[in-house]
């Protein structure tokens, strides 16, 4: 396995990429011919027309033509915020970390899409130096920012900013931010998330009670397994789910009546994953006549 930062794969990088490339669409932006020469890309990067400049990044980006980084970095004050939103998410995928201070510099840009591209290359770079610059955006007025600053955060395994992350999940309301935020704390393994961690087990968002769960895995935190549990009461099939790969990973089997809704659970997947976990627990005559019930199940 590689280092964090090459290793870097968050949910608001991925958003910003896609962000940058309706950027490039609304703009009207036509595809580069690939056999575009160097001088016209050069000239196209120092072009008036910010649509030339953006395709020219493109090309670089798309190339991953490092050689280009010098005219790259003379773009910081770009008067376009799609050229400037395009620029940051190129310097990180160029891997180059003579960009680190222009990247530094940009997390300040007054374009929410250029701070949030900022701090997703410097996740990208794997420079952890930067979290101490990055962990201000926590408290950006952008949720797209909170969301990829936290991510960034968890990535570079800046563990500077745990408290941060954990006044985050305790006051952040947004789910997109929140599954961010979770899924940093359960990277840098904080402990001190626990407490917040098991609140989150009855957030209304699904998708921030699974984040929770993988967290608090990650994190090892073996005494939330009853929480976890109660999860198997949840009607939906994700949760259940979900609460189910965490008790497996620890080793916990649930009480007899917590049990039983995951084995007469309307999904055949959800009721394999609670037969097998009543097998390393004791014999409860319910969960046995359920388990008997299960031979003769179609699926």
């Amino acid at each position: 396995m590689g280092s964090r930062g090459s290793a870097y794969r968050g949910h608001a990088w991925l958003l910003a990429k896609i962000v940058t490339v309706l950027v490039l669409l609304m703009g009207c932006v036509r595809q580069p011919p690939h056999d575009e020469q160097d001088d016209d890309i050069r000239a196209k990067l120092r072009s008036t027309n910010p649509e030339e400049r953006m395709m020219a990044i493109h090309v670089v980006a798309e190339r991953q033509a490092t050689q280009y980084l010098d005219e790259l970095m003379e773009m910081q004050k770009d008067p376009d915020e799609g050229v400037r939103t395009a620029l940051a998410m190129t310097l990180g995928q160029l891997g180059d970390k003579k960009a680190v201070p222009l990247l530094l510099s940009m997390l300040k840009d007054e374009s929410e899409l250029v701070r949030n591209n900022a701090a997703g290359a410097l996740g990208e770079l794997g420079c952890r130096d930067a979290g101490e610059k990055i962990m201000p955006l926590l408290r950006d007025e952008s949720p797209l920012v909170r969301a990829s600053a936290a991510t960034a955060l968890g990535s570079l395994g800046y563990g500077e900013a745990g408290e941060e992350l954990v006044r985050l999940l305790r006051e952040e309301n947004d789910a997109f931010v929140l599954r961010s935020a979770i899924r940093a704390v359960g990277e840098l393994r904080l402990v001190s998330a626990q407490q917040e961690l098991v609140r989150l087990l009855k957030a209304d968002n699904g998708n921030v009670v699974m984040a929770a769960c993988q967290a608090l895995v990650n994190i090892g935190v073996r005494d939330a397994a009853p929480a976890v549990a109660k999860l198997l009461t949840d009607k939906g099939k994700s949760v259940p789910e979900m609460a189910l790969l965490t008790l497996h990973q620890f080793r916990y089997v649930p009480k007899p009546e917590l049990l039983l809704c995951a084995l007469r659970h309307e999904r055949s997947d959800v009721r394999a994953l609670g037969a097998q976990l009543a097998g390393h627990g004791r014999a409860d005559e319910d969960v046995i006549a359920e388990l008997v019930k299960m031979v003769g199940d179609p699926d």
